[in-house]
């Protein structure tokens, strides 16, 4: 059994140190967003005929506020393409989505990193709108009439909703900070728990409670079992998967970009296990640039996500946004490894 032990220490690791910390009130924070930020708010700015300086940033900023995981951008960009949003932002919206929201940036800054989390924020925000302003060139349809989506003003107050989630953000930034006495950290966030918890038990009706808890718990149910069989399995291979970086990726050639950019275009990481899976190539000695390159190709077009985009858009578009993802995603690690 000593092969596999590595992974059950990784597992032991993360349960202590991430899973019981800042991560876990992610989960919430994703699921306000999705329970509470309508949809229609969304879709209304990414229509064909809403001007670009309006639809690319709404789309670049949608993406991370409704998506939480590689697959779960799959049916938004379906439903926000097929109700009229343009190409163009609607693209910018699946490749955005996977990489931007909360937890995996969060997560990115946890495992691999400030200088890496920063690098890939901003190559997913220029690869999103230049990979979006390229379909939009090529793709020149006639514009699809929209339906109008009638927003329904609500009368109740967004304030307690806004504490909550806000209450959560600081629960995420001050429980990773290792300058801080773990008392002191652990009596902070006790009494931000039993604030939310009041908030939510005193403010909220049953029909905004509810919707809120099956969404974070559905997050919960459907990515951290993944993302704990992620951390064993790397666990697992990293002893004895160096070959790996001996034969492929040995530095931070164009070539080594390009092979990590590929090998996200065909496992199916999704946006944590690909976080991980980096994280545990990083330490058996693969260079910046490629790891970049994988975690930009790997969240939006594995096999899973290429049915889906070609049978949404037509093989035309999803061989296209392949071709697309795989070579600036080849290009932005290797700069980035350059600079």
């Amino acid at each position: 059994m000593e092969w596999i032990e590595p992974g059950f220490f990784a597992l032991r690791e993360y349960l202590l140190t991430k899973l019981v910390g800042a991560f876990l009130p992610a989960f919430f924070i994703a699921g306000a967003v999705g329970a509470w930020v309508p949809k229609s708010f969304i879709v209304k700015y990414l229509s064909a005929g809403t001007k670009a300086r309006v639809s690319y940033p709404s789309a670049l900023i949608g993406g991370g506020l409704m998506s939480v995981c590689a697959c779960g951008i799959l049916p938004l960009f379906q439903t926000i393409y097929q109700r009229g949003a343009g190409i163009g932002p609607a693209i910018t919206f699946l490749f955005a989505g996977p990489a931007i929201n909360v937890i995996a940036i969060l997560y990115t800054f946890q495992l691999l990193g400030p200088q890496m989390g920063v690098a890939r924020l901003i190559s997913v925000a220029l690869l999103a709108l230049v990979i979006g302003g390229m379909f939009s060139v090529f793709q020149q349809k006639e514009e699809r009439k929209v339906a109008k989506m009638s927003l329904l003003e609500s009368k109740e107050s967004h304030n307690i909703k806004f504490l909550i989630v806000s209450l959560l953000m600081i629960m995420v930034f001050t429980l990773p900070l290792s300058g801080f006495d773990i008392m002191y950290k652990v009596s902070l966030n006790t009494g931000l728990l039993f604030l939310i918890v009041f908030c939510v038990n005193t403010y909220l009706t049953k029909e905004q409670r509810e919707p809120w808890i099956e969404k974070s718990i559905f997050l919960l149910k459907n990515i951290v079992p993944k993302l704990l069989f992620g951390i064993f399995l790397v666990g697992v291979l990293t002893p004895h998967s160096k070959f790996i970086m001996t034969k492929y990726l040995i530095d931070n050639s164009l070539i080594s970009c390009f092979v990590a950019s590929l090998v996200g275009s065909v496992l199916y990481l999704g946006t944590i296990i690909g976080v991980v899976a980096v994280h545990g190539l990083s330490q058996m000695g693969m260079p910046q640039g490629p790891a970049l390159s994988l975690l930009l190709s790997g969240p939006t077009i594995a096999l899973p996500s290429m049915i889906v985009i070609m049978g949404v858009c037509g093989r035309k578009i999803g061989i296209l946004f392949l071709l697309s993802v795989i070579s600036l995603s080849t290009i932005a690690g290797y700069i980035y490894a350059t600079l």
